[in-house]
């Protein structure tokens, strides 16, 4: 018979054909096609997949057991993101076939492996198998391919293996830089670890993961590396061992980073426990735990870095040097060998430092004892150079004792002790400073600016960088020269920003602030309940910027956020100021007194003007209180032994109070016990720096009442510079404006607005400046909020002349000028500013601008005066001035040199000048811009003077832009005498001087000019000498001084000394004489005569008058003032260079007449 079938089952189908029935027998070929392989049998999900395949089997039909059964076939199994293949056949009970996994994904099956499975599997066992015999009745061999590696070999793996039920052998297993052969004994009646008996390996391995091997350690340690191993691993699951070579690469143990290399062994027995000995260059890790893998003893070196330990009983003895506190706590926490929970508020905070010190640690209890050193520590915000001490922790407790802080020369003894409780730490503790620097707190409280007093004990809350709104700029090709300039000016920008916000603050950083102090503070507290401290502590010599303090004691107690003075005392010499009371979160509230503390101090906290001495010692009392935000006061204040610019003052008494931001004052200043007072009445808005509360409005208004005898604070203030003499006065005014601290505070005080009069009466006013007093000084300044308004007139005598002053002027700038600006009328007054001018003056100013910053305008004319030059004056512009003279200003100011102003530097030059210039600038730029005219004078040189050439347009012109530097245009003439034999005199002036009247001899007259034109600071760069007849400017240089150095050449000392005095004494009547004459040229001089009779010479005096015909032709007269020689007529002519006439007679018994040739060579 003959026949076929088809099932359809779970979406697959089983189709049965070609059945054959025969004599019994029977034949039949099966074919499945995507059969759920879970339909058919119990699998795990992981394998269940569409199973197609084909089967032909044949058998007795009187005979249907498995046994007498035979067949075979092959299938597809799809699973897993791959197929297994199979083809199998099967007889008399028992079947073998060859399987083979094909891309199958090893992280389907399983997710702890990866990777793909391929390979072939040989199989051989009995149909019918049993649980728990079936892997005892299987056998089998093949060679598997994982193409991502299993465990910790993570790369693709080759195996060759054998099973014959009761032994696995691995024939071979490879990889890059894997290989490995052995076998493992299994009792396949047990599960998991238990099913292995015995396992032997020979492995060579390198760049295995650290952190894949199944290792299990006693605590968390993030232990990372590449493993290269060569050895044996055999024995038991529960008791291995391992002996072999190793090899770490780039190990690391928490934060520490070995070298790239250690080597060495590893040996690890049931018995004997571990030995690991590795080493490379310089590092060295080696550790050797008994059989409970508790520790025996451990080195580790670590760059220079060391910690060595053996165990005596439970305890771990160590010791450590230069190893990092940083990485201790690391590992300690990622570890788990200490609460971190309880103790995360302190642990948290940064902690760093190197330790060096013998520590015990207990092995069942991890309490921990010891001694030791840290450089450098670091805890929060406290940083110091050196911490030593003993600790021991037990239970979470940490008890330190012996404690020695040092940060620089300071030293701070310290005892502590630290407690865990389910609430948190408590703690408690002593510190006692027997060298203390108060930098030291303020930098670990981080107090570095006054501002930073306001949140009180608050801890600070800092930035990131990541808060910074930054963008990158520039470009990376460009260099580092734009970066590094670009650096330079925001660390000068930065410093300037800085110098700016310590210029706002009254008082200095307290960065500024250092001294020593000595002294003990115990406290005691817990996180929950905060701190309970007590405290004495006394300093010496401290310095806050420029503020010095000889002894210092601050006394008091802190609990539940109240900080207590007991009080603060703060001495020097005999000031004193005492600080009592309490500070805490709420606000302060106490008292502060001050005894005899120096005027001068109080002037540097305030910054009063510094031209105004302050004398005396202030004793005053404050009470505080309100809140840190906005805080309150009020108090008294006297000065004793007051004086102003070292004049007494018979008292200062005030009050004042601070509110909101705003600070009022009231005080009285009497000169004498009968004098008026001075009566101040301010309110100014202030924040304090610390304080929130801004003021309510930035009004400021002062009151300001004096007169009589109480306005001789004048002479004070401006340190009798100008003074009050006598007279009648009054001043009443109303200041009011804004004040803004944070501004400059002189461009605001332009700002205010002053209401009130100031009314003078016969008044006698002197000032230094001046050379005599103004007298009978009346009139009225009213102030009208923004202007200064002179009432009529307000007059004085002065000079000879009268002073008076109408007008008005603002008291800041205005959208629209005054129509009335004011004006000093100067009515012929006669003045003597030594070094500056002395004569007559007389003009109009006209002032405007303001108050603060006048501008000067007008007219000014100066007559019959002297205008003396000092070498000071003739220097260029563009010195600076003080701050004062720049606040003055010249608004096209004209000064006038009118009649008879001679300008002089005596004895070397002398000139009468005319011209007007007209003025701006400001005193320490002063811009005149004119031409003054040169109208005669002379140059002294020497022995020779230069006078100005009356036929050339002398002049001097001021440019704006170049200052007091002028433009010279001058020349001037002179004439010196050439002799080859000795003349009448060193120094001629006239046109011929021929020898002594009763001998001709052989002289040249040279007719000498000096020309200047340019700048009066490069004046002896612009000189051009020239001379007729022609000679150098060498020559022309020795003829200038020869009259007196050739006299004393010669040996004739008196009639040189007498040729330096007669320049001295007599060119200044020789100048009259001729100037009133008309004369081109006159002088007097001393010459020598001879005594026929007696073979002497004798001193004589001697006088010449000339004129110029024209510039070649000459005529002058001689004559022997003392003697009585006739007159001696002289006449000179120049045909050439080479050719001159001359002819002398005194119309007696000497007449010559000489031709000379000279040709020079």
């Amino acid at each position: 018979a003959s026949g076929s079938g088809t099932l359809d089952v779970e979406g697959g189908r089983i189709q049965a054909s070609q059945i054959d029935i025969a004599n019994g027998n029977f034949q039949a070929k099966v074919q499945t096609s995507n059969l759920d392989l879970g339909a058919l049998a119990l699998v795990p999900p992981q394998f269940n997949g569409p199973v197609s395949g084909n089967v032909t089997v044949s058998g007795n039909l009187n005979n249907l057991t498995i046994d007498a059964i035979q067949g075979k076939g092959s299938g597809q199994l799809n699973v897993a993101g791959g197929q297994l293949l199979g083809t199998a056949e099967f007889s008399n009970g028992k079947f073998q076939g060859v399987f083979q996994p094909t891309n199958l994904q090893l992280w389907e099956i399983n997710p702890d492996l990866r990777g793909r499975l391929n390979g072939s599997v040989n199989i051989s066992a009995p149909l019918l198998l049993t649980p728990d015999k079936a892997l005892s009745a299987i056998q089998a061999k093949g060679k598997l391919n994982f193409s991502k590696g299993i465990s910790v070999l993570e790369r693709s793996l080759a195996t060759s293996f054998d099973w014959n039920g009761q032994r696995l052998e691995i024939k071979e297993a490879t990889a890059e830089g894997f290989n490995a052969n052995g076998f493992v004994n299994l009792n396949p009646g047990s599960q998991g670890l238990q099913a292995i008996k015995t396992f032997d390996f020979q492995v060579q391995a390198e760049n295995l993961n650290l952190q894949r091997l199944p290792a299990d350690l006693p605590y968390a340690l993030n232990l990372g590396g590449l493993v290269g191993f060569n050895g044996r691993i055999a024995g038991t699951p529960q008791a291995p061992t391992i002996n072999g070579d190793l090899r770490l690469r780039y190990f690391f143990a928490g934060p520490l980073e070995f070298e790239s290399l250690l080597t060495g062994r590893v040996s690890i027995a049931p018995k004997s426990g571990v030995n690991l000995q590795l080493a490379g260059n310089q590092e060295k890790l080696e550790v050797v735990l008994d059989p409970n893998y508790q520790p025996v003893s451990f080195l580790v070196q670590y760059q220079d870095k060391t910690a060595s330990g053996i165990r005596s009983g439970d305890e771990l003895q160590m010791t450590v040097e230069n190893l990092p506190i940083n990485t201790i706590k690391s590992l300690a926490l990622s570890s788990g060998m200490v609460d971190g929970q309880n103790l995360e508020p302190w642990l948290s905070k940064p902690l760093a430092g190197d330790i060096c010190g013998n520590m015990a640690l207990n092995l069942k209890t991890f309490g921990s004892s010891g001694k030791i050193e840290i450089a450098n520590p670091i805890f929060d915000n406290l940083r110091g150079d050196m911490l030593e001490g003993f600790f021991q922790y037990q239970q979470g407790t940490m008890t330190l004792t012996d404690g020695l802080f040092e940060k620089g020369d300071s030293q701070y003894l310290f005892a502590a002790n630290v407690t865990p409780t389910p609430n948190g730490p408590e703690f408690n503790g002593e510190l006692q400073a027997k060298l203390g620097e108060i930098q030291d707190v303020l930098t670990t409280l981080q107090l570095f600016e006054i501002t930073d007093l306001g949140r009180g004990f608050q801890t600070p809350v800092y930035g990131t960088a990541a808060d910074l709104a930054v963008s990158g700029v520039g470009n990376s090709q460009n260099g580092l020269k734009k970066p590094l300039r670009r650096m330079s000016e925001i660390v000068k920008l930065l410093n300037r920003q800085r110098q700016q916000r310590q210029e706002s603050f009254l008082l200095p950083e307290l960065t500024e602030l250092n001294g020593a102090f000595t002294g003990s503070i115990s406290l005691v507290g817990s996180v929950k309940d905060g701190i309970r401290a007590e405290f004495n502590f006394q300093g010496e010599n401290w310095q806050w910027g420029s503020y010095k303090a000889e002894t210092i004691i601050a006394q008091g107690n802190f609990a539940e956020g109240v900080l207590n003075l007991l009080p603060v005392r703060i001495q020097s010499g005999q000031s004193l100021a005492t600080l009592s009371g309490s500070i805490s979160e709420l606000g302060p509230s106490g008292q502060l007194r001050l005894k005899k503390v120096p005027v001068s101090l109080i002037r540097e906290v305030f910054r009063f003007p510094s031209s105004v001495g302050y004398g005396g010692f202030v004793d005053a009392t404050a009470d505080f209180y309100g809140s840190l935000s906005n805080p309150q006061a009020r108090g008294a204040i006297s000065v004793v032994d007051a004086s102003l610019n070292q004049t007494p003052l018979e008292s200062i008494k005030g009050s004042f109070s601070y509110k909101n931001a705003r600070l009022n004052v009231f005080a009285q200043s009497f000169l004498t016990k009968e004098s008026e007072p001075l009566t101040v009445n301010a309110k100014i808005p202030y924040k304090l720096p610390f304080a929130e509360v801004e003021p309510e409005n930035r009004q400021v208004s002062v009151q300001l009442k004096v007169e009589n005898e109480g306005l001789a604070r004048l002479n004070m203030l401006t340190n009798q510079q100008i003074a009050w003499v006598d007279g009648k006065g009054q001043v009443d005014l109303d200041i009011s404006g804004t004040f803004d601290q944070d501004q400059d505070w002189l461009q605001q005080l332009e700002q205010l607005t002053v209401v009130g009069n100031i009314n003078v009466e016969d008044a006698t006013i002197a000032a230094q400046a001046l050379p005599e007093p103004l007298t009978e000084v009346n009139g009225k300044i009213r102030f009208n909020f923004n202007r200064m308004e002179i009432v009529d007139s307000l007059q004085g005598n002065f000079g000879g002349g009268k002073l008076v002053a109408v007008g008005n002027l603002p008291l800041r700038d205005l959208p629209r000028a005054l129509e009335n600006p004011l004006t000093v009328d100067l009515n012929q007054l006669a003045i003597n500013l030594k070094g500056i001018y002395s004569g007559g003056v007389k003009g109009k100013t006209i002032i405007t601008g303001t108050l603060f910053n006048p501008r000067i305008g007008g007219y000014i004319e100066l007559f019959d005066g002297r205008v003396p030059i000092s070498e000071s004056q003739t220097a260029p512009s563009g010195s600076s001035g003080s701050a004062g003279e720049e606040l003055i200003e010249f608004n096209n100011l004209q000064l006038t040199l009118g009649k008879n102003i001679l300008v002089r530097q005596l004895p070397v030059l002398d000139f009468l000048a005319s011209g007007t210039l007209l003025i701006n600038g400001d005193m320490s730029d002063i811009r005149p811009e004119g031409t003054i005219q040169l109208l005669r004078g002379q140059v002294n040189l020497f022995t020779t003077q230069f006078r100005l050439d009356k036929n050339y347009n002398n002049n001097a012109r001021f440019v704006a832009t170049l200052g007091r530097d002028p433009e010279l245009d001058v020349q001037m003439v002179a004439s010196v005498i050439e002799s080859r034999k000795q003349p009448i005199t060193s120094e001629t002036f006239a046109n011929e001087i021929s020898d002594r009247p009763t001998n001709f001899g052989t002289t040249e007259t040279i007719r000498v000019q000096a020309k200047v034109k340019g700048l009066a600071s490069q004046l002896f760069d612009r000189v051009e000498l020239n001379s007729m007849p022609k000679r150098s400017e060498g020559e022309i240089v020795a003829l200038l001084g020869g009259g007196f150095v050739d006299t004393l050449g010669r040996g004739n000392s008196t009639l040189g000394l007498a040729n330096l005095a007669g320049s001295a004494l007599l060119s200044n009547v020789s100048n009259l004489i001729g100037d009133a004459a008309g004369l081109d040229e006159f002088r007097l001089f001393p010459t020598t005569v001879t005594d026929d009779n007696r073979r002497t010479d004798r001193l004589e005096l001697g006088a010449e008058a000339g004129i110029n015909i024209t510039n070649n032709l000459s005529f002058s007269l001689l004559k022997v003032l003392t003697t009585d020689q006739p007159i001696q007529y002289n006449l000179r002519y120049r045909v050439n260079e080479e050719i001159l006439l001359r002819g002398a007679t005194d119309f007696s018994d000497d007449t010559k007449i000489t031709v000379e040739y000279e040709n020079r060579f």
